[in-house]
């Protein structure tokens, strides 16, 4: 019943709601609950990635970066953190990885 009222308020208030969850998780819950609401919450979801180097994994990376990903066309920054010096060549990959996929002329950061 209350996914129903969601649905049928206008897309600026469905909106509105969703910028109010704060936690990754949640807007992920939410996007997967409906397409619609996957619409409207993937953008807050993907705006800014951040990656640590450090922990992330292989299978990971691997599904951040398949071309196609619905999270690309929204990526406004992307930055990545590394700990160890040893690190760098990983976050090096990593970034070159990204540049493949996401749309460049949407960035506005990459640090």
């Amino acid at each position: 019943m209350a996914m129903r009222q969601l649905q049928n308020l206008p897309p600026e208030l469905q909106s509105l709601i969703v910028s109010w969850l704060l936690r990754p998780s949640h807007l992920k819950n939410v996007g997967l609950s409906c397409k619609v609401l996957r619409d409207i919450a993937t953008p807050f979801l993907y705006e800014k990635v951040c990656i640590n180097a450090d922990s992330i994994t292989p299978e990971a990376l691997r599904a951040l970066w398949v071309p196609g990903h619905y999270g690309h066309k929204v990526v406004r920054s992307l930055q990545l953190r590394e700990e160890a010096e040893q690190e760098e060549k990983k976050a090096e990959k990593v970034a070159k990885a990204a540049l493949r996929v996401l749309p460049q002329e949407r960035l506005t950061g990459l640090w």
